[in-house]
C-alpha cells in the first residue's frame, strides 16, 4: 500500500503539472507559483517499505530457482512478513529482559554536578560559544492573498554535513498539496545558524538546523511547512503574521504528515524510546496482558533505575510550549508522528504510554510537581484533539472550561496563549476577533474571553481572573490572566464548593461588568503577616521552580519563605480556640493545617499526616513558643547534611557560601531537604502557597486566599464556580457591586458542606 501511495502521489504531481499547463495555455491559472514541486515529493528511494521488500523477494526466487509466480508469491511475501516479526521479538525481548543498550546512560541515582562556576569559568565560556552571525540578507516575497502560505522545499544531499539548502512556493489553503508540517518550538534560542534560502543566507535557530537536517533526504527534495521559515518574522511584516495565524490551523489540518520534533536524541531518550516501542507493540494484546506486561516493565525500570530515561523525555521542552496543542490537535488521526533523534513513534501510541508512564514513575521522585503538570496537559491535548475530530457528530462544548489549562502551559509572548488556539476554535465553529499583535495584552484576552462567553455561558475561568491587582493593567478584576502562577493548583477541578449547580452567566454594562449567580456566605475578620510571602518565581512561569538544593544558596528565598510559614503556624495557634471545627472537639488543628497548608493535596505525592507532623517539627525547630518543638529532628538531619559529600562541598566546606550556613532559616530548610518526605511536603507546601497568605471569618473558618485580600472582603459561592471566590464589595451610584480578588481554600467549605442544591439564597452578584 505504501508503495501504491506513492505511486499514486507521483501520479497525481504528474496531472497537476499538466493542469497547470492548460491553465496556462487558457490564462485560467491561479495565483501559485512554480508547481513543479509536487514531483519532488515522492519519497519512493528514501524509505524502504515492505511492499517493495516482498516484491523484491518474489521476484529473486522468481530468477533463481523458477519457481511460477504462483509459488514465488506468497513464498516471499510470508518471508517478508516472517523476518521483520522475528526482529521484533528479538528486540522486545532484549528490552524487556535485559534493557540492552550501547551507551552509557544517566542512572536515577546519579548526582548531577551542576558545581558554582567562577565568573571567569562563565566569561571564558560566554567567548567561546559566541558567534559572529552572518549578514541575513535573505526577504521573504509578499503573499499574494489572504489564504495564501508559503511552503519550503528541503533539497536533498547526500553527504549530511552538507548546507542545508531550501526553496520557498507560495501555496493557497485550497490547494491540493502533499507537504508535511513541522511542529517544534524554538526553545528561546537566537537565529545564528546559516542555510541558503533562494540562494540567499537565512539564519535560523540551532533546533530548526537539527530538524531540517535530521528531515532532509538524499535523494530526493522534500515539502515541508517550518513557521520560522516559512512565516516573515520581521516586524515590519506583522500584519502578515497576523494573517498567517488565522489559516495556521488549516495549515496544519491539510498536511499529510504533521511531524513533531522533540530535539536531538540522547543516551536516556534512545532507551525511553525502545521501551515505549514495545509498549506500542504490545497493543495488539488483550488489554488484560497489556496491563500486566506494563505493570511488569514498569517494575523493571525501576529496578534498573532507568525511570530518570521516561522523565527526560517527558521534560522535553516541545510538551510545554502552548503552540504544539493546536498543532498536533489539528492533525489527521495516524498522520502525526514524534521524532528525536533518529527514533520515531506515532504520536497517539506515544504520547498514551508516555503519559501513564510519568504518572506511575512520579511519585518516586521528590521534586515531582513539575512531572505532573503533564497530565493536565495531556487532557488539554487530548479533550481538543477529541473536539476536532468529533466536531461534526457532537457538537463542541466546555472549550471555556478547558481553557483554565493554558496555566500550565508556556509561551514567549503572553497573547500566543489565546492565539495559539484560533485555528481550533475556528474549526469548532466558535467565532473570535481577528488576532491583532498590535493589540496591548489586556485587550487580546478581554475581547477573547468576552467572545468565548457570548458563545459558552460558563463561570470557570473566574478562579484564574486577573484580580484586584491587576498585571493587565484597566481591565475589569473577572477578566482572566493565563499567565497567573499562584492560581494553578485550582486547575485540575478537584473540589465542589457550589454543588453540581450550572453557571448562569450574563455580560452588561458595554462588556465592563459579569453578572453571576451565587450567595455571600462569610467575611475576613483577620489575616496572616502579609508584609512579605514565600519567594515564587517570576510572574508567568508555571514551573515549580525547586530541587535538592534549591534555595539555600541564596537567603533571599530561604529567609522569607521559612518566616512566613512559621507565622502561619502562629496564626493558626492564635486561633486556635476559637475555631468552629473545634468547638466538639472532634478536630486537631494539626490536621486542619495540613489540609490548608497543601490545599487537601498531600495524597497528591503520597503524603500523610505523620509526614506533615514531622516536617511541621522541623519547621518550628527554632521557635521556644511552639508547643510541639523538638530540637532533635532539626540536630538529626543537619547531622546527615554534614555526612553529606555534595553538601559539604556546596555549602558547608565552600568559602563564599558557608555563611549562609549560620542562618536558623537555613538549617530548617536544609534539614527538610535531608529527610525524603519533608522535602517533598515542603515541595507541596512551596507550590502551593506561592502568593497565598491564612485568613479567619467571622463565622470561625480558616482558609488560605492571594496576599491581595484586606480585612472586610467577602467568601462567596458562585454557581458554575468549584472553590470559594474572595470578592470585594463596592458601593457604586448603581448599586452594591464586587471586584474579584482571587479564589480561596477555606476548610469545611470546599465540598459543598454550605451550598444548599435548593437554590436558597442565591442572588445576583455583579463584578466590575
Amino acid at each position: 500500500m505504501e508503495v501504491l501511495a506513492e505511486i499514486l502521489t507521483a501520479a497525481t504531481a504528474y496531472i497537476l503539472v499538466r493542469k497547470r499547463e492548460w491553465w496556462d495555455r487558457r490564462n485560467l491559472a491561479p495565483e501559485l507559483d512554480n508547481f513543479h514541486f509536487y514531483s519532488t515529493q515522492c519519497g519512493f528511494w528514501d524509505d524502504t517499505p515492505r511492499q517493495l521488500l516482498s516484491a523484491a523477494v518474489e521476484f529473486g526466487l522468481y530468477l533463481a530457482f523458477g519457481w511460477g509466480l504462483w509459488v514465488a508469491i506468497p513464498v516471499g511475501y510470508a518471508t517478508s512478513r516472517a523476518v521483520p516479526f522475528l526482529y521484533s521479538l528479538v528486540r522486545n525481548g532484549a528490552i524487556y529482559f535485559f534493557a540492552v543498550t550501547r551507551e552509557p546512560i544517566r542512572l536515577d541515582d546519579t548526582e548531577v554536578d551542576d558545581s558554582f562556576a567562577t565568573g571567569d569559568e562563565e566569561e571564558n565560556q560566554l567567548v567561546t560559544d559566541r558567534r559572529t552571525p552572518l549578514p541575513e540578507t535573505f526577504r521573504h516575497r509578499p503573499l499574494s492573498g489572504p489564504d495564501d502560505f508559503r511552503c519550503l522545499l528541503l533539497k536533498s544531499a547526500k553527504d549530511k554535513d552538507a548546507i542545508i539548502q531550501c526553496e520557498l512556493y507560495h501555496l493557497g489553503t485550497d490547494t491540493p498539496a502533499f507537504y508535511d508540517a513541522v511542529s517544534y518550538c524554538w526553545e528561546g534560542q537566537t537565529p545564528t545558524e546559516p542555510i541558503l534560502c533562494d540562494n540567499q543566507i537565512f539564519l535560523v535557530t540551532a533546533n530548526c538546523m537539527a530538524l531540517l537536517k535530521h528531515l532532509r533526504r538524499r535523494w530526493v527534495g522534500r515539502l515541508l511547512w517550518v513557521d520560522a521559515i516559512c512565516i516573515d518574522q520581521t516586524k515590519e511584516r506583522e500584519q502578515e503574521r497576523n494573517q498567517q495565524l488565522q489559516i495556521m490551523g488549516q495549515i496544519y489540518s491539510r498536511a499529510t504528515n504533521v511531524l513533531i520534533w522533540l530535539g536531538p536524541s540522547t543516551p536516556e531518550s534512545r532507551l525511553a524510546f525502545r521501551y515505549l516501542r514495545f509498549l506500542q507493540e504490545m497493543m495488539v494484546f488483550p488489554q488484560s496482558v497489556q496491563d500486566w506486561v506494563r505493570m511488569r516493565l514498569l517494575k523493571k525500570i525501576v529496578a534498573r533505575k532507568h525511570a530518570n530515561c521516561i522523565r527526560e523525555t517527558s521534560r522535553r521542552p516541545w510538551y510545554s510550549r502552548v503552540w504544539t496543542v493546536q498543532e498536533v490537535a489539528m492533525a489527521k488521526q495516524g498522520c502525526c508522528t514524534v521524532h528525536c533523534g533518529e527514533d520515531k513513534l506515532n504520536y497517539d501510541w506515544m504520547n498514551l504510554h508516555l503519559s501513564s508512564m510519568t504518572t506511575a514513575l512520579h511519585l518516586r521522585d521528590d521534586y515531582c510537581l513539575n512531572d505532573l503538570l503533564q497530565d493536565p496537559r495531556n487532557r488539554l491535548r487530548r479533550a481538543l484533539r477529541h473536539e476536532v475530530v468529533d466536531k461534526k457528530e457532537n457538537p463542541p462544548k466546555g472549550m471555556v472550561f478547558l481553557m483554565r489549562y493554558l496555566l500550565c502551559y508556556q509561551s514567549t509572548n503572553p497573547a500566543d496563549k489565546i492565539f495559539a488556539f484560533y485555528g481550533i476554535l475556528a474549526e469548532i465553529g466558535i467565532a473570535m476577533p481577528a488576532p491583532d499583535y498590535g493589540l496591548s495584552l489586556e485587550m487580546v484576552y478581554w475581547t477573547a474571553i468576552l467572545a468565548l462567553l457570548m458563545e459558552e455561558p460558563c463561570t470557570s475561568l473566574l478562579p484564574i481572573a486577573s484580580g484586584v491587582d491587576s498585571q493587565l493593567g484597566e481591565v475589569p478584576t473577572w477578566v482572566p490572566d493565563f499567565r497567573m502562577t499562584n492560581h494553578m493548583m485550582f486547575s485540575d477541578g478537584k473540589f465542589s464548593a457550589s454543588g453540581t449547580s450550572l453557571p448562569r452567566v450574563d455580560i452588561i454594562r458595554d462588556y465592563h461588568a459579569l453578572k453571576v449567580a451565587g450567595k455571600i456566605i462569610d467575611a475576613i475578620v483577620d489575616k496572616s503577616m502579609d508584609a512579605f510571602g514565600v519567594w515564587e518565581p517570576p510572574f508567568g512561569s508555571p514551573a515549580v521552580i525547586d530541587s535538592r538544593y534549591f534555595g539555600l544558596d541564596d537567603n533571599i528565598i530561604f529567609t522569607p519563605t521559612i518566616k512566613v510559614l512559621q507565622d502561619f503556624i502562629r496564626f493558626s495557634l492564635d486561633l486556635n480556640t476559637n475555631l468552629r471545627y473545634l468547638r466538639g472537639g472532634d478536630y486537631d488543628i494539626y490536621r486542619i493545617l495540613g489540609d490548608i497548608y497543601t490545599q487537601g493535596r498531600m495524597a497528591l505525592l503520597g503524603l500523610g499526616e505523620y509526614d506533615f507532623a514531622v516536617w511541621l517539627e522541623i519547621l518550628m525547630a527554632n521557635k521556644p513558643w511552639f508547643p510541639h518543638k523538638k530540637d532533635e529532628s532539626l540536630q538529626i538531619y543537619m547531622q546527615k547534611a554534614r555526612e553529606d559529600p555534595q553538601m559539604r562541598r556546596r555549602f558547608l566546606d565552600n568559602p563564599r557560601l558557608q555563611p549562609l550556613t549560620e542562618f536558623d532559616e537555613w538549617k530548617i530548610l536544609c534539614a527538610m531537604k535531608m529527610n525524603p518526605s519533608s522535602a517533598r511536603m515542603m515541595h507541596l507546601v512551596w507550590a502551593v502557597n506561592r502568593g497565598n497568605m491564612l485568613f479567619s471569618t467571622r463565622e470561625r473558618y480558616l482558609g488560605s486566599a492571594s496576599r491581595s485580600l484586606v480585612v472586610g472582603d467577602e467568601i462567596a459561592l458562585i454557581q458554575g464556580v468549584k472553590t470559594p471566590m474572595v470578592l470585594r464589595p463596592v458601593e457604586t451610584a448603581s448599586g452594591k457591586r464586587y471586584q474579584v480578588v482571587g479564589p480561596a481554600y477555606v476548610y469545611g467549605v470546599m465540598d459543598g458542606e454550605l451550598w444548599d442544591e435548593s437554590m436558597s439564597g442565591i442572588e445576583d452578584l455583579i463584578l466590575i
